[in-house]
Protein backbone atom coordinates (compact mmCIF):
# COMPACT_ATOMS: atom_id res chain seq x y z
CA UNK A 1 0.00 0.00 0.00
CA UNK A 2 1.45 3.28 -1.14
CA UNK A 3 1.45 5.90 1.38
CA UNK A 4 3.27 9.40 2.05
CA UNK A 5 4.40 11.68 4.98
CA UNK A 6 2.70 15.36 4.65
CA UNK A 7 4.15 17.93 7.11
CA UNK A 8 4.33 21.30 7.38
CA UNK A 9 7.52 23.73 7.51
CA UNK A 10 7.12 26.62 9.70
CA UNK A 11 9.40 26.47 12.92
CA UNK A 12 12.80 25.14 12.66
CA UNK A 13 14.87 23.34 9.59
CA UNK A 14 16.09 20.46 11.97
CA UNK A 15 12.47 19.34 12.43
CA UNK A 16 11.73 18.74 9.05
CA UNK A 17 15.27 16.67 8.81
CA UNK A 18 14.69 15.09 11.76
CA UNK A 19 11.20 14.19 9.89
CA UNK A 20 12.70 12.88 6.60
CA UNK A 21 15.89 10.98 8.57
CA UNK A 22 13.07 9.25 10.86
CA UNK A 23 10.69 8.14 7.88
CA UNK A 24 13.05 6.64 6.13
CA UNK A 25 14.51 5.07 7.88
CA UNK A 26 11.73 3.57 9.30
CA UNK A 27 10.26 -0.44 8.65
CA UNK A 28 8.30 0.58 5.91
CA UNK A 29 9.41 3.73 4.45
CA UNK A 30 7.26 6.30 2.38
CA UNK A 31 6.34 6.71 -1.46
CA UNK A 32 6.52 10.34 -1.15
CA UNK A 33 7.35 12.75 1.39
CA UNK A 34 5.75 16.35 1.47
CA UNK A 35 6.68 19.82 2.47
CA UNK A 36 4.27 22.41 2.70
CA UNK A 37 5.83 25.68 3.65
CA UNK A 38 3.85 27.59 5.53
CA UNK A 39 6.31 30.38 7.15
CA UNK A 40 4.84 32.57 10.14
CA UNK A 41 7.34 35.16 8.90
CA UNK A 42 10.03 35.20 7.07
CA UNK A 43 13.60 35.03 8.60
CA UNK A 44 16.54 32.81 8.80
CA UNK A 45 14.30 29.76 9.53
CA UNK A 46 12.65 29.64 6.52
CA UNK A 47 15.24 30.72 4.46
CA UNK A 48 17.30 27.52 5.85
CA UNK A 49 13.91 25.04 5.32
CA UNK A 50 13.47 26.33 1.54
CA UNK A 51 16.79 25.45 0.59
CA UNK A 52 16.70 22.58 2.39
CA UNK A 53 14.07 21.33 0.36
CA UNK A 54 15.16 22.28 -2.63
CA UNK A 55 18.07 19.79 -2.02
CA UNK A 56 16.76 17.25 -0.45
CA UNK A 57 16.22 14.47 -3.05
CA UNK A 58 14.07 12.24 -0.35
CA UNK A 59 11.56 15.24 -0.29
CA UNK A 60 9.43 14.43 -3.58
CA UNK A 61 7.46 17.73 -3.61
CA UNK A 62 6.82 20.84 -1.75
CA UNK A 63 5.01 23.88 -1.70
CA UNK A 64 5.67 27.53 -0.77
CA UNK A 65 3.20 29.42 0.73
CA UNK A 66 3.57 33.21 0.99
CA UNK A 67 2.51 33.58 4.44
CA UNK A 68 1.21 31.60 6.97
CA UNK A 69 -2.33 30.10 5.99
CA UNK A 70 -3.20 27.85 8.91
CA UNK A 71 -2.83 23.73 9.53
CA UNK A 72 -6.43 23.62 7.39
CA UNK A 73 -5.19 24.69 4.40
CA UNK A 74 -1.72 23.56 4.73
CA UNK A 75 -2.97 19.85 5.16
CA UNK A 76 -5.41 20.19 3.12
CA UNK A 77 -3.13 21.50 -0.14
CA UNK A 78 -0.44 18.58 0.89
CA UNK A 79 -2.83 16.21 0.27
CA UNK A 80 -3.77 17.37 -2.43
CA UNK A 81 -0.10 17.26 -3.77
CA UNK A 82 -0.26 13.45 -2.77
CA UNK A 83 -0.69 10.72 -5.31
CA UNK A 84 -0.58 7.87 -3.34
CA UNK A 85 -3.63 5.87 -1.54
CA UNK A 86 -2.83 6.68 2.03
CA UNK A 87 -1.32 10.29 3.86
CA UNK A 88 0.55 10.52 7.12
CA UNK A 89 -0.43 14.06 8.58
CA UNK A 90 2.86 14.67 10.52
CA UNK A 91 3.15 17.69 13.00
CA UNK A 92 7.06 19.00 12.15
CA UNK A 93 8.01 18.81 16.02
CA UNK A 94 6.85 14.91 16.30
CA UNK A 95 9.53 12.27 16.67
CA UNK A 96 8.16 8.91 15.27
CA UNK A 97 9.39 5.32 16.02
CA UNK A 98 11.32 2.96 13.26
CA UNK A 99 8.01 0.72 13.19
CA UNK A 100 5.24 3.56 13.66
CA UNK A 101 4.17 3.99 10.00
CA UNK A 102 4.14 0.36 8.82
CA UNK A 103 1.86 0.12 12.10
CA UNK A 104 -0.36 3.11 11.27
CA UNK A 105 -0.97 1.65 7.55
CA UNK A 106 -1.43 -1.43 8.34
CA UNK A 107 -4.85 -0.75 9.85
CA UNK A 108 -5.15 -0.35 6.42
CA UNK A 109 -6.19 -3.28 5.45
CA UNK A 110 -9.67 -2.89 6.99
CA UNK A 111 -11.33 -1.43 3.79
CA UNK A 112 -13.82 -0.03 6.08
CA UNK A 113 -11.17 2.28 8.35
CA UNK A 114 -10.76 5.88 6.51
CA UNK A 115 -8.62 7.09 9.63
CA UNK A 116 -5.82 5.79 11.35
CA UNK A 117 -4.44 7.48 14.54
CA UNK A 118 -1.45 6.46 17.26
CA UNK A 119 -3.77 8.28 20.55
CA UNK A 120 -7.96 8.46 20.69
CA UNK A 121 -8.79 12.04 20.75
CA UNK A 122 -11.47 14.34 21.92
CA UNK A 123 -13.02 13.33 25.79
CA UNK A 124 -12.46 9.71 27.29
CA UNK A 125 -16.63 9.68 26.75
CA UNK A 126 -16.95 10.52 23.68
CA UNK A 127 -17.83 7.81 20.63
CA UNK A 128 -17.50 6.91 18.10
CA UNK A 129 -13.76 7.37 18.55
CA UNK A 130 -11.32 10.46 16.46
CA UNK A 131 -8.18 10.57 16.04
CA UNK A 132 -5.68 13.02 17.65
CA UNK A 133 -3.96 15.63 15.21
CA UNK A 134 -0.33 15.57 15.59
CA UNK A 135 -0.15 11.84 13.95
CA UNK A 136 -2.84 10.41 12.44
CA UNK A 137 -3.28 8.95 8.57
CA UNK A 138 -6.02 9.32 6.22
CA UNK A 139 -6.92 6.76 3.19
CA UNK A 140 -6.49 9.34 0.12
CA UNK A 141 -10.48 7.90 -0.89
CA UNK A 142 -12.34 8.57 1.91
CA UNK A 143 -10.93 12.64 1.40
CA UNK A 144 -12.16 12.33 -2.16
CA UNK A 145 -15.26 11.72 -1.07
CA UNK A 146 -16.16 13.94 1.90
CA UNK A 147 -13.44 16.32 1.57
CA UNK A 148 -10.81 17.46 3.96
CA UNK A 149 -10.10 19.76 6.69
CA UNK A 150 -12.80 22.34 7.76
CA UNK A 151 -10.97 25.75 5.88
CA UNK A 152 -13.79 27.57 7.13
CA UNK A 153 -14.30 27.03 10.97
CA UNK A 154 -10.71 27.49 12.06
CA UNK A 155 -6.93 28.19 10.39
CA UNK A 156 -6.34 24.88 12.87
CA UNK A 157 -7.02 21.84 11.85
CA UNK A 158 -10.41 19.87 13.32
CA UNK A 159 -9.61 16.40 13.25
CA UNK A 160 -12.26 15.56 15.49
CA UNK A 161 -15.10 17.29 12.86
CA UNK A 162 -13.16 15.53 9.50
CA UNK A 163 -13.79 11.79 11.90
CA UNK A 164 -17.00 12.46 13.01
CA UNK A 165 -17.83 13.30 8.91
CA UNK A 166 -16.36 10.05 7.83
CA UNK A 167 -17.47 8.17 10.31
CA UNK A 168 -21.21 9.76 9.05
CA UNK A 169 -20.52 8.61 5.26
CA UNK A 170 -19.82 4.94 6.63
CA UNK A 171 -15.98 5.43 7.33
CA UNK A 172 -14.44 4.18 10.67
CA UNK A 173 -11.38 5.55 12.48
CA UNK A 174 -9.11 3.15 14.15
CA UNK A 175 -6.17 3.69 16.44
CA UNK A 176 -2.78 1.70 16.22
CA UNK A 177 -1.69 -0.43 18.67
CA UNK A 178 1.65 -0.33 19.37
CA UNK A 179 2.84 3.56 18.31
CA UNK A 180 5.89 5.05 19.47
CA UNK A 181 6.11 8.90 19.04
CA UNK A 182 6.99 11.57 20.67
CA UNK A 183 5.14 14.95 20.52
CA UNK A 184 5.06 18.14 22.73
CA UNK A 185 1.41 20.23 22.22
CA UNK A 186 2.22 23.47 21.05
CA UNK A 187 -0.61 25.81 19.16
CA UNK A 188 -3.27 23.48 20.68
CA UNK A 189 -2.13 23.99 23.96
CA UNK A 190 -2.13 27.45 24.41
CA UNK A 191 -5.14 28.15 22.27
CA UNK A 192 -5.63 32.06 23.19
CA UNK A 193 -1.79 32.69 22.13
CA UNK A 194 -1.44 34.95 19.19
CA UNK A 195 -0.74 33.63 15.76
CA UNK A 196 0.49 35.30 12.54
CA UNK A 197 -2.81 34.04 10.14
CA UNK A 198 -2.50 35.72 6.69
CA UNK A 199 -0.78 38.82 7.26
CA UNK A 200 -3.08 39.48 10.28
CA UNK A 201 -2.14 38.50 14.27
CA UNK A 202 -4.76 36.65 15.50
CA UNK A 203 -6.06 34.28 18.20
CA UNK A 204 -7.33 30.74 17.11
CA UNK A 205 -10.13 30.90 20.10
CA UNK A 206 -10.30 34.37 20.34
CA UNK A 207 -9.80 37.11 23.73
CA UNK A 208 -8.47 34.90 26.42
CA UNK A 209 -11.40 35.16 29.36
CA UNK A 210 -10.43 37.19 32.20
Amino acid sequence: MSYAVVTIGYKSVTNIQRAVAQAYNSTTPPDEFIVVINPYAYNDQTSYIIKYVQEEPRITRWALISQNMGCAKGFNLGMSLSKSDFVVLLNDDCSVGPATYEKMIKEFEDSEVGVVGVEAGGRPNYTPITAQGFLLAYRKQMIAEIGGYDEIASPLACETELGYRGWAQGWKTSIAAGCEWKHVHDISANIYDKINYLGEEMSPQGENPI
